[in-house]
Formats: C-alpha cells, structure tokens, sequence
C-alpha cells in the first residue's frame, strides 16, 4: 500500500462495484433495534492503534443499532486481521474494507447483518439517520478544523484550507447531526460534536467529507420490508430498479447474461465505473456501471 499523502488513518475514499446500495424509495429501510442513544456506546482507538479509526468507525456504527458492545480484546484481534489484509501501522486502511470486515466478524458472532452504502447528502441518507441508523465515513481534516470543534465540540465552518489527514468515524441524527469520534479518553470534550444546521451540502462540495457511507443493517428484518423481486445480485438491485424506473432496461428475466467482453469491461473500469476485473461484462453490471458514472439519477 502507498501512502496517500497528505492523509492517515483513513485513506482514500474507495468504493467497491459489488457494494450493496440504498436507493430511496426502491429499497426500504426497516427501523434498526437499537440506536447511539439507548447504550452511548465509545471505543478509543489508541488503545488498539493510532491509525485504526477505519475499524472503529464500523465498529462503532454496528455497535449503535445493534447494542452490543465488543471488548479491548475482540477490537486488537480485529485489527490484527485488517493488518493481515492490507492495513498498515502508520498508514491506516481503507473504510469500505473495514465495514467489510466488521461484518464478517458480526456474522461470525451470530448477528447476520448486511451492509449498504449510502451517498451522504442523498434522500436514501437522510432516511437512513432519521430512522436511528449511524453511518461510517469518513472526512479529511487539519489543524483548523479541530481547532473548530475543541472550542465548543460545533464544527460551524465549511473551509478550512488545505488538509492533511484522514479519519473515519460515524455520523447520526439529523438536526443537527452528530459525529460520534474514537477518542473518548483522549478528547473526552470534542469526541462527540455537532455540525452546524445547513453546512452539510458545504462541507461535501469543499471536499472535507467523503461522498459516502455505510449502514449496517439485520439481514431479516431487511428481507421483510424487501421481499425478493427480482433475479438480479443484492449489489445490482437498487441501480437495476432505476434502470426500470428510468425505462432505460425493463426486461431483467437474465440479469447475469453476459452483453460484453473483456474490452468493453476494461473501457469502464478505465473510467472508474467498475472496479473487479472478471473478463465479461453482465447486464447487471454495465447498468452498475452507468449507476456509478451518474446515468441513472
């Protein structure tokens, strides 16, 4: 891995093709068990790892609507795997890998959850913290920006000139919403702070904010408020439903059927609208892959 410079911690944002999405309106949310509020629950991440944010992000945020708590000990072996997968000490990880990972372990302990990834901003977003859910993401800071929550735990601006790192942590509420951090030993004051009503939208076109996040959601209240509808891969649904709804592709009886070969797939992965290499290209995919280059909206 290089490192991205300036940023730590949490580096580049990175988003997989096969990432399940949310998509207002198509795709419904059930109401998460448990929210931030009923247990308040705040992981340090120095006791791991200085540049573990990306886990604790994702720990934090399943740990919000899901009410358990994992120990010191389950967090270092974590981190350990993250280690093993990519992740380095003085560098950091990526967040989508880590929610990846967090899910994993979630299954392992018995809870069976999926993740969504979420555009910040977005209808589907907002849906999504007004029910109760916190989203992982991530933001990329500076000595002017923390200066802005330390004085009183209220990020109220929008510029902060050049940055010079990355972290990741979760965000909830709506009016005004929350930042959980992963320093709440270390900055006890400021490790839960409020952005100010209204500069979201700012903060996103300046560029401090990701452009999106991740839900952590139970698998059997989703399907209940989903029921199966179509052929196509969970990843594929919510840009196949725009497809539909557009009337760009109605016909989905073979989702899967290959309609291009390893050319027209390299041509998309060249603009950055896929990311796995697999030699062909499937219907779902190339409408994933208009999805992902803005087509769709």
């Amino acid at each position: 891995m290089n490192k991205k410079d300036p940023y730590f911690g949490a580096l580049e944002e990175k988003i997989d093709e096969r990432d399940y999405q949310l998509c207002s309106g198509m795709l419904n949310l059930p109401e998460p068990s448990c929210t931030f509020d009923n247990e308040r629950i705040e992981y340090e991440q120095n006791e791991v790892s200085n540049v573990s944010c990306t886990l604790h992000g994702a720990l934090g945020a399943l740990s919000d609507n899901l009410g358990i708590r994992f120990s010191l000990e389950e967090r270092k072996e974590l981190w350990k795997r993250a280690l093993e997968l990519g992740a380095q000490e003085g560098f950091g990880w990526y967040v989508n890998q880590a929610v990846n990972l967090v899910r994993d372990f979630a299954r392992e302990k018995g809870y069976d959850v999926l993740t969504f990834r979420v555009m910040l901003g977005s209808e589907e977003f907002y849906e999504a913290i007004k029910l109760g859910y916190s989203v992982t993401t991530g933001y990329r800071g500076n000595g002017n920006y923390n200066r802005d929550i330390k004085a009183d735990a209220v990020l109220d601006g929008t510029d902060f000139g050049k940055t010079t790192y990355g972290h990741c942590l979760r965000m909830l509420k709506d009016q005004p919403k929350e930042m959980v951090d992963n320093y709440p030993q270390s900055r006890p004051n400021s490790n839960i702070y409020r952005i100010k009503i209204g500069n979201l939208p700012s903060l996103l076109k300046n560029g401090y904010f990701f452009t999106s996040g991740h839900v952590f959601v139970n698998r059997a209240d989703f399907q209940k408020e989903n029921p199966i509808w179509s052929n196509a891969t969970m990843w594929a649904v919510s840009s196949v439903k725009k497809a539909i709804k557009k009337k760009i592709a109605t016909k989905w009886n073979n989702p899967q059927k290959i309609i291009g070969d390893a050319t027209a797939e390299q041509i998309l992965i060249n603009l950055g609208a896929l990311t796995q290499k697999l030699g062909n290209l499937s219907k779902e995919r190339y409408i994933v892959a208009l999805d992902n280059l803005g087509l769709l909206e």
